[in-house]
């Protein structure tokens, strides 16, 4: 018998693989888990667990690359489509964190799936592959599932140092004019300059701090040498293009 009394995640997820990892990631949270492979099946499960039920969604952790039904190819663009359903909203809650975990980073669909209601954008590796984010994944799922006073707080930028909604609704054409083909990361300010970016600009925009540079491994190597900046671990995007 199932146990109601759980909250509910929403895992929408073609892969296979993917799917075994996440049941395994996030069983210590003791929730219940509703995986969709498809666009299709996702809506079915949220329509299922509407916003106000007594198993309403709790948290949706998205893929970004996802068939639309179980007999269509792989669609690059679902995470969005699913962001954007006209009446997404009569099932979900506003408020319900939508975490994009995705194989592809991509600066264009980070600011989309941002501007389209995601509040966080995870890479499920490093650009390089070296890094697995699940452990940063486990501990996003954690805190907004059972939230401290603290973790409620909205500021210019979350814990992983991604610009929230209205910083992107403003900046972001100005970052992709100013850094095409750059690896950038965005800081908020409270984190001073400490002197040795290896950053071809750095500046602060409307209280967010950007690093750029040519070279993921030295933006990588800053960010693993310095506490203040390790500490939130800063998601590093690519600005269109292919740097050198």
């Amino acid at each position: 018998m199932e146990d109601n009394s759980k909250a509910c995640v929403l895992i929408v997820e073609d892969d296979d693989g993917w799917q075994k990892t996440l049941k395994h990631l996030l069983k210590p949270l003791d929730v219940r888990l509703e995986i969709a492979p498809d666009l299709s099946k996702g809506l079915k499960i949220a329509e299922k667990h509407p916003f106000g039920s007594k198993e309403p969604i709790r948290l949706v952790v998205l893929d970004m690359r996802f068939p639309s039904s179980a007999d269509d190819k792989v669609d690059e663009k679902n995470g969005l489509n699913f962001l954007n359903i006209d009446n997404l909203y009569d099932f979900l809650d506003r408020s319900t964190p939508v975490i994009v975990f995705t194989a592809f980073e991509d600066y264009d669909d980070c600011v989309s799936a941002i501007k389209g209601g995601a509040h966080y954008y995870l890479p499920k590796t490093d650009p390089k592959g070296v890094k697995n984010n699940s452990q940063r994944l486990l501990d996003m799922c954690r805190k907004l599932l059972f939230p401290e006073p603290e973790n409620a707080r909205r500021t210019e930028v979350d814990e992983t140092g991604s610009p929230n909604q209205e910083w992107f609704d403003e900046h972001h054409l100005e970052v992709r004019e100013k850094y095409p083909g750059k690896y950038v990361i965005f800081l908020p300010k409270r984190i001073p300059a400490l002197g040795d970016e290896p950053s071809a600009s750095s500046e602060e925009i409307d209280g967010v701090r950007i690093l750029a540079s040519d070279s993921y491994k030295k933006l990588r190597s800053y960010v693993l040498r310095h506490p203040p900046v390790r500490a939130i671990m800063p998601i590093i995007v690519c600005i269109e293009g292919e740097p050198s």
